[in-house]
């Protein structure tokens, strides 16, 4: 499958799911931000502490879906820029946004091919998009637009599969980590 037909294909899956969630938005409590999202969400461990305090850096979400997560950090009033490749989900971003009254940037780009300039972003965040990129091409990209210093930190659907959740938990095996230890994705 040529890049560009999986683009489609992801346009096409993305617009669906993201066209329904714009018809549930809802306008949050007017003190839940990222930090409280982050440290009360099961599948953000440690995201909440390895990024500290973000008001007025410069965030940069990979696949914003329908705006959840850059919503909370623009309310956490970093300087939030956020894209997908559906134009779906920067519709309904932006709409999640504005009943929220936060500001920020959304764009359509792909994630392995970033429109922005070298060392544009003190953060680069994703939740569930690692593995919808072609990692040779995005991780590069990624580094290039993450300024020196800065953090990456990634959220991904592995660490929510029963299975493995039941194997960390139960099986012993070389080099384990206690469940919990595990830092946040950086690049």
């Amino acid at each position: 499958m040529s890049l560009n037909e999986r683009y489609e294909s992801e346009k096409q899956k993305w617009d669906g799911i993201t066209e329904e969630q714009a018809q549930e938005l809802e306008i949050f409590a007017p003190d839940f931000e990222f930090h409280q999202f982050a440290r009360s969400n099961s599948e953000t461990p440690g995201v909440s502490e390895f990024l500290g305090d973000i008001k007025g850096r410069k965030v940069l979400e990979i696949g914003c879906g329908s705006g959840y997560m850059a919503t909370l950090l623009s309310r956490s009033k970093a300087l939030v820029t956020a894209f997908d490749l559906s134009p779906q989900s920067v519709r309904t971003t932006r709409k999640r946004a504005e009943l929220n009254q936060t500001e920020l940037d959304v764009l359509v780009s792909a994630g392995e091919n970033l429109p922005f300039q070298d060392d544009s972003f003190d953060i680069v965040i994703g939740k569930a998009i690692l593995h919808h990129l072609v990692s040779e091409i995005g991780s590069q990209d990624i580094r290039r637009v993450l300024r020196k210093g800065g953090k990456a930190v990634f959220v991904e659907p592995m660490g929510m599969n029963p299975i493995l959740t039941f194997v960390r938990n139960y099986v012993p095996y070389p080099h384990k980590n206690a469940v919990g230890i595990d830092e946040p994705f950086n690049l």
